[in-house]
């Protein structure tokens, strides 16, 4: 089971509304990666991508709800990680904390598609001059494809504008534009990048951001970029790196590091309206003690999920790592969603992930409803909680004083199941309906492998025989085989319930194999005729039956093959021992007791009253 009070309790006094504006916390965590080797990192699709650098290794870990995760992507030897618009990651591949290695050879910039894991790799042109290597802002486009990443770091004069046209680097425009003196003041400091927005009209933007000043918007003048500060003031702003800006309902917005009254590299931030004087929110330091962050990032940004809802991401490196969700329009209405363990239950990636949670839907009589697909389970409990808003800090059944309180379901044994979940907003009452899923039964069909038909033994081939009851099934069938065996030609055969897409799939076929029961081929003399013959699955051995034409029929319910039809052979095959009398037909049904000259139809009257039909040639 998961814990949640303390969780819900710390958030309770943080959600609060400006306006139309409501700042929503969805869930942060304080098991993060240690600063000095996870120094860069941002938020996307819920998730957070840390690019960790040691002496042994490098490597981008994917932080969710839930902690660390299961994905990873290759990293970069630096610290410097990003995004470009359409969700791939970017990684700096230079040596850190040098400068830019430009020789237009070597890789730099690696770009990750983590849909697909496609990669692409990037050198900077070798006559540009750049300063150090050690964070990156996100891009503008499609790096894989079409996109600009804008690079500034310390001790250049201006910012590389690294442009991708079809996959490759476009050289012709790929530069370093300078910036006026207004906006240079910070350029010899390491810690500053430039990212990409969309503005209120929806365009793009461009926004220049260091830790010792107000972020900058850049335009371009030319081929180079002017620049003035995006507002004159960001209440309780500290002096660490990482702000964004989004638009929402038509106004844009400043997230930003705040947390003066604790110190800089702390994990606070606030959000702010552009040109405003006072912030709609602010996000009070997790951790206000121990050693802080002296990497100068205390990374905040924005990924816009709809007109109106934006997701503020916070990574503070060794420190703690959140999302929250701003939205406008005063929720009136509130989204329900069910999530809980096991994931796959609930289609999501992580156990108790609220951000992917499943959306209930409200039914006429204002019950919300969910039911989940066909999911295979384990025996054991199932629990889960209902979610609004897709965060933690309203959820049902309420958490109780121990932390706990979830819904459990028990799975009494293994299976395939679904789940219909209803939830009840003004009574709060939840109900969970557990269903087993019967899995249909393939009909069973029977398979004549072997000499019948004028088939050869193969895996792959057989008669098929026609069910005519419960577990019987019958064939008519022709035995021809050229070859002799003792004097008489016999042809071999056995059973399957399956056939297998090789010819020569023995092994495979094993476990659908029957036959007879025998110490070796079993051998049909013609007194069995009509007689019910033993079956059996463990080592089933093939019937050796003289060529005929025979209905064969198979009862599975019993495990019998019974053999009916006519023999071709010759009178002398009976066992006379057997005999009490023959009668001889011809083909126009005149009766003998001595064969008639050409074809005769002779039927054997056997001592146990059986009778045997032969097909004999004078």
């Amino acid at each position: 089971m998961k814990k949640f009070l303390l969780f819900a309790a710390a958030f309770a006094a943080l959600s609060m509304s400006a306006q139309d504006v409501t700042v929503t916390p969805m869930w942060e965590i304080t098991d993060v990666p240690a600063a000095a080797d996870a120094r860069q990192g941002f938020g996307m699709n819920g998730k957070f991508y840390i690019n960790i650098k040691t002496a042994d290794e490098t490597r981008v870990a994917v932080y969710g709800e839930g902690g660390l995760t299961d994905e990873e992507w290759p990293g970069g030897t630096n610290c410097g990680i990003s995004h470009d618009q359409v969700g791939n990651i970017i990684v700096s591949t230079a040596v850190f904390p040098n400068a830019w290695a430009c020789d237009g050879e070597t890789s730099l910039i690696k770009v990750i598609n983590p849909s697909t894991g496609a990669t692409k790799e990037y050198a900077i042109p070798d006559d540009l001059v750049t300063g150090r290597c050690d964070f990156i802002g996100n891009a503008q486009g499609n790096m894989m494809e079409d996109g600009v990443l804008y690079l500034a770091g310390g001790t250049n004069q201006g910012v590389v504008i690294l442009t991708i046209a079809g996959g490759e680097v476009d050289t012709d425009n790929t530069y370093e534009a300078t910036l006026d003196p207004v906006v240079n003041t910070g350029l010899n400091q390491t810690s500053n990048v430039i990212n990409v927005f969309k503005d209120a009209n929806g365009d793009d933007a461009i926004l220049y951001v260091y830790r010792g000043t107000i972020p900058y918007l850049l335009t371009f003048d030319g081929e180079n970029f002017t620049g003035a500060a995006i507002t004159s003031v960001l209440p309780g702003r500290s002096n660490s790196n990482g702000a964004d800006v989004f638009a929402l309902g038509g106004k844009e917005y400043v997230c930003y590091p705040s947390a003066p009254a604790i110190g800089n590299y702390f994990d606070g931030f606030s959000i702010c309206e552009v040109g405003g004087e006072e912030p709609i929110f602010v996000k009070e330091p997790t951790i206000t003690s121990g050693t802080i962050n002296a990497f100068q990032g205390d990374w905040v940004n924005a990924e816009v999920i709809d007109e109106n809802t934006v997701y503020v991401y916070q990574y503070a490196p060794g420190k703690s790592m959140g999302v929250w969700k701003v939205s406008i329009g005063g929720q009136t209405e509130h989204t329900y969603a069910v999530t809980g363990t096991p994931a796959a239950l609930f289609g999501i990636e992580n156990d108790w992930d609220a951000v992917a949670a499943p959306e209930m839907q409200l039914n006429d009589n204002g019950i919300y409803e969910w039911t989940s697909a066909e999911t295979d389970l384990a025996a054991g409990n199932i629990e889960f909680k209902v979610v609004q808003d897709h965060a933690w800090d309203v959820c049902y059944p309420v958490t109780d004083e121990s932390g706990y309180n979830n819904y459990t379901v028990a799975v009494e044994e293994a299976g395939k199941y679904t789940i219909t979940i209803t939830f009840d907003p003004e009574t709060k009452d939840i109900t969970a309906d557990l269903t087993s899923v019967e899995i249909p039964v393939e009909p069973t069909k029977v398979y004549i492998l072997g000499e019948v038909n004028g088939n050869t033994w193969a895996t792959n081939v057989g008669v098929e025989m026609e069910a005519i009851g419960d577990n019987i099934y019958t064939a008519d069938v022709t035995l021809v085989r050229p070859e002799n065996r003792d004097g008489q030609k016999y042809c071999f055969f056995s059973f399957a319930t399956k056939l297998m897409e090789a010819a020569d799939d023995w092994d495979g076929l094993a476990p659908y194999r029957f036959g007879a029961v025998s110490n070796g081929d079993f051998l049909f003399e013609p007194d069995m005729m009509g007689q019910p013959l033993a079956l059996t699955a463990e080592n089933g051995q093939a019937f050796q039956v003289p060529e005929g034409e025979y209905t064969l029929t198979v009862d599975l319910e019993n495990m019998t093959l019974t053999i009916e039809g006519t023999i071709y052979s010759g009178i002398e095959y009976i066992n006379t021992v057997n005999v009490k009398n023959v009668r001889f037909y011809n083909l126009q049904g005149m009766e003998s007791t001595t064969p008639f000259q050409g074809v005769n139809i002779v039927v054997s009257e056997m001592t146990d009253g059986s009778k045997v039909i032969t097909k004999v040639v004078k």
